[in-house]
């Protein structure tokens, strides 16, 4: 798989994460405004990053900075879980 597409992919489920936690203060009754922040960040990171992979961006990215990105996604997606769970 290509690096750039790994890296749109993570970057996505890392937007994903952080708007769940801010859905997840909006429904619960007691939003924060930490937990709105991260809603309206994680919803602009995943609206740039299909932006940036639908209009064709060219990204230099090395092999190790992909592996980087998805293993800060899969942080981030389980810490969402454990929070939200």
């Amino acid at each position: 798989m290509k690096t750039e597409k790994l890296y749109h992919i993570s970057m996505t489920i890392i937007g994903l994460s952080l708007a769940l936690i801010g859905v997840n203060g909006l429904v619960s009754g007691t939003p924060t405004i930490s937990s709105q922040l991260m809603g309206i960040g994680g919803a602009g990171m995943v609206l740039t990053t299909l932006y940036y992979y639908w209009a064709g961006e060219d990204i230099e990215l090395s092999e190790i900075g992909a592996l980087i990105s998805v293993v800060a996604s899969i942080f981030a997606l389980a810490g969402s879980l454990i929070l939200l769970l």
